[in-house]
């Protein structure tokens, strides 16, 4: 609803025109009005927990982010400390060659053979 204003200087009439109400729209906006009262309670709730949705998912990403890069400084440490080139499982000593035993009763069976 446009009204147009217009001030005739010669006389001190005021003229005001009125644009007339198109009924198709106004009857067309009533119709698809949608009037609701938002629950804002509920709605600051679902926010916050969003929110704190959220900051537990990057709490987590950073937690993931630090032990991947513990564990990406333990590999460099290894690697100059020369720790993975030596295997001692694939080591042999003249003990385990010749049957000896950590109670030494293959040295006293060894040493009656000799005898």
């Amino acid at each position: 609803m446009a009204a147009e204003r217009r001030v005739d200087r010669a006389s001190s009439v005021v003229r005001t025109t009125t644009a007339e109400k198109n009924n198709a729209i106004v009857n067309e906006l009533n119709r698809t009005r949608e009037e609701r009262s938002p629950d804002l309670e509920a709605e600051q709730a679902e926010r916050a927990a969003e929110w704190r949705r959220e900051q537990k998912r990057k709490k987590q990403e950073e937690a993931q982010r630090e032990k991947e890069e513990r564990r990406r400084r333990e590999e460099e440490k290894k690697l100059r400390t020369y720790e993975g080139l030596v295997d001692n499982e694939e080591q042999k000593t003249y003990n385990d060659e010749h049957g000896a035993s950590e109670d030494q009763s293959a040295a006293v069976a060894y040493e009656d053979d000799f005898m």
